[in-house]
């Protein structure tokens, strides 16, 4: 999956287990971002404590990837806001943990994203939030800093 995203391979996915413990929202969920020519979609289930330590422990069979396993974490305080319509989300103290070995990184950085409708004026949003569009990947990040090495 790092190495299709990091390309920009297309169908591509991403398959991750979430929870969100700086909230109320106590549930675990299977997520599953799907990048293809036809766009990008997003899945999200609401899962038992036992199926995601299963996940956890043993992995999950993807079609795509094969056997697919836990190697990292990432933990971060979100801030959520709204604009006109437009979702931000501020990431902060970000950590990436190694799931097998006793490796944390520090990312210094925070990370801005900005979400809202297809429907949205881009020309009219571009000066709203007059950033600098990139792409990023707090995964990606996380295997170069633990897996990869290369910071």
């Amino acid at each position: 999956m790092y190495n299709d995203s990091i390309e920009g391979l297309t169908p591509r996915k991403k398959i991750r287990l979430r929870t969100c413990p700086e909230t109320k929202d106590l549930n675990q969920y299977l997520e599953v971002k799907i990048s293809s020519v036809e766009g990008r979609f997003k899945s999200r289930n609401i899962i038992n404590k036992d199926k995601f330590n299963f996940f956890k422990t043993k992995g999950i069979l993807d079609s795509q990837y094969g056997l697919c396993k836990p190697c990292l974490y990432e933990v971060y305080d979100r801030e959520y806001f709204k604009k006109n319509n437009v979702r931000i989300s501020i990431d902060n103290n970000i950590n990436y943990i190694s799931q097998h070995k006793n490796i944390l990184q520090k990312d210094h950085g925070s990370i801005v994203e900005i979400k809202t409708t297809v429907k949205k004026d881009l020309d009219k949003l571009t000066s709203d939030f007059p950033f600098e569009k990139m792409r990023y990947s707090k995964y990606c990040n996380a295997v170069e800093k633990l897996i990869l090495k290369k910071y």
